[in-house]
């Protein structure tokens, strides 16, 4: 048998556990809301040259890459620079209009693209437009219609 008491008590203790989390959940919307608005978006990507700390504005980065568990950095007039971070860090930083990731070793800018052509039947290679360029970058046929879509909505 239930009680009447018991039954209001329950409805009542469900009531203010919803109230508290609902009213949590829209605060703590508000808030991450808040500081989306407010984060500045960064311009620029520390890196090094020698001894040197570089501040790198993203607009004239043309490559990112890595090899030998290094990340490198390549701006406009194919000068080359180190980051302290990985690219999946780099990639978190950037902005997708902008940037793409190639492959596990590339991340490109697309005002560097100069052309890209398809090859062994749905990959895709990259060419950029910066000078002494040595790099050969192919996109995978998983990532070749992201990279498409990509280049079409830039």
């Amino acid at each position: 048998p239930l009680d009447k008491k018991d039954i209001k008590k329950a409805i009542d203790n469900y009531n203010s556990l919803r109230s508290h989390f609902t009213n949590n959940r829209i605060h703590l919307l508000q808030h991450n809301l808040e500081d989306f608005i407010n984060k500045r978006k960064k311009t620029r990507l520390m890196v090094k040259s020698g001894l040197e700390n570089v501040p790198l504005l993203f607009e004239n980065i043309a490559l990112l890459y890595c090899e030998d568990k290094q990340v490198y950095v390549i701006d406009r007039f194919s000068k080359k620079y180190v980051s302290d971070k990985i690219l999946t860090e780099l990639e978190d930083e950037l902005d997708r209009d902008i940037f793409f990731r190639a492959n596990r070793q590339y991340i490109i800018n697309i005002g560097f693209v100069k052309s890209f052509t398809s090859f062994e039947k749905m990959k895709l290679m990259v060419e950029l437009n910066i000078p002494d360029q040595n790099h050969s970058i192919t996109i995978n046929q998983e990532t070749a219609p992201a990279f498409r879509k990509w280049m079409q909505d830039a």
